[in-house]
């Protein structure tokens, strides 16, 4: 499911629980995965990369994960 939000979209993952979120901006692209089930998140980054990597592979360069400290 998408979702237009401001400033993006969401896009919601069927199979893995969890979100993705798209910060629109005027170079690259930002996008933050959210999961339901910590534990579970690696599922989630796997599919998006991997579907980046599918329909974008020949405008890639590079690709940056950042991940935030657990509080």
């Amino acid at each position: 499911m998408v979702k237009h939000v401001r400033g993006g979209l969401v896009i919601q993952h069927r199979k893995y629980i969890g979100e993705i979120r798209f910060t629109r901006t005027a170079g690259p692209l930002i996008a933050a995965l959210k999961c339901q089930n910590r534990s579970r998140e690696w599922q989630l980054l796997g599919a998006f990369v991997g579907r980046l990597a599918y329909h974008f592979k020949n405008e890639i360069a590079a690709m940056n994960i950042q991940f935030e400290p657990e509080v």
